[in-house]
């Protein structure tokens, strides 16, 4: 519309050129401005993706830990339950062997008075 005005002659020369050069520095200062908005924001959104990359990378941590913590209490209890089961079988065969020695200490003992009594039986 600016182009219309100055083409259709409706101001005069000298002030046609200045009101051109006019509107052409309002135009690039509103464009600088533009410009300068974009940049801001442009800034804000890498700071708020920043912070959020940054509140995310803190929050898979914390459940990576959780998640390490739990599975390392779970193997701890699985491994509690391994050495009281393991411990349960070594103490019946502990039971075993005694009774069984017991059961020939009898035998034993005939056994070594057999040769007691031979040996000064002899001599």
């Amino acid at each position: 519309m600016v182009q219309n005005e100055y083409k259709a002659g409706k101001k005069g020369g000298e002030d046609l050129s200045l009101d051109a050069v006019s509107d052409i520095r309002a135009t690039e200062q509103e464009a600088e401005q533009i410009r300068k908005e974009a940049a801001e924001k442009a800034r804000a959104l890498v700071q708020q993706a920043t912070a959020e990359a940054e509140r995310l990378e803190a929050s898979i941590i914390q459940k990576a830990k959780q998640d390490g913590e739990a599975a390392l209490e779970a193997a701890r209890l699985k491994a509690e339950e391994e050495i009281s089961r393991l411990q349960g079988e070594n103490d019946a065969l502990s039971q075993e062997i005694v009774a069984s020695a017991q059961g020939h200490m009898d035998e034993a003992v005939a056994f070594i008075k057999e040769r007691i009594v031979k040996s000064y039986g002899n001599s």
